[in-house]
C-alpha cells in the first residue's frame, strides 16, 4: 500500500508539472491575451488530482503483461482526456471552435505522453539502483 500511495504521488506531482506547462503553452497559442485570475491557479492540482486515478489502472503490485499493459494504457488516456475535455467544457467558459478542441486534444496526449515517459524514466532508475543493491548482496554470498 505504501508503494503504491508514493507511485500516485509521484504521478501527481509529475502530472502537475506537465499539466501546468501544457496549459501555459496552450493558452499562449489559444488566448495570449487573457490574465489568469486567483481560481485559475488550483487548475492544474484539480486537473493532476483527477487525472491521478485513472493511474491506478496500471499501478499494481503483481506484474502485468504487455498486452494487458497496452490496453490498459489506452483505457487510462481515454479517461484523462474525458476528464479533461469535460472540467474543460463544463468547468470553465468552454471550448468554442473545433481549433481549441483540437489544441487541447492534443495538449492533453502531450502531457500524458510526458508524464508516461517520466513515470517510465523514474521507475527505470529505481529499478537500475535495486538490480544493483541485488548484485552486491549477491556477490557478498
Amino acid at each position: 500500500m505504501k508503494e503504491i500511495m508514493k507511485k500516485l504521488l509521484e504521478v501527481f506531482l509529475i502530472c502537475h508539472f506537465v499539466i501546468s506547462m501544457g496549459i501555459g503553452i496552450a493558452g499562449s497559442i489559444m488566448k495570449p491575451g487573457i490574465v489568469l485570475t486567483y481560481e485559475n491557479l488550483c487548475e492544474p492540482a484539480i486537473m493532476a488530482l483527477l487525472c491521478t486515478i485513472p493511474t491506478l489502472l496500471t499501478i499494481r503490485t503483481d506484474e502485468l503483461s504487455i498486452k494487458q499493459l497496452v490496453v490498459r494504457k489506452i483505457i487510462q488516456i481515454f479517461i484523462v482526456e474525458g476528464i479533461i475535455l469535460s472540467l474543460i467544457y463544463f468547468g470553465t467558459n468552454g471550448l468554442h471552435s473545433v481549433g481549441e478542441f483540437l489544441i487541447v486534444f492534443i495538449a492533453v496526449l502531450f502531457v500524458f505522453a510526458g508524464v508516461s515517459l517520466l513515470n517510465w524514466v523514474s521507475s527505470y532508475f529505481e529499478a537500475k539502483e535495486l538490480n544493483c543493491m541485488l548484485l552486491q548482496m549477491q556477490d557478498r554470498n
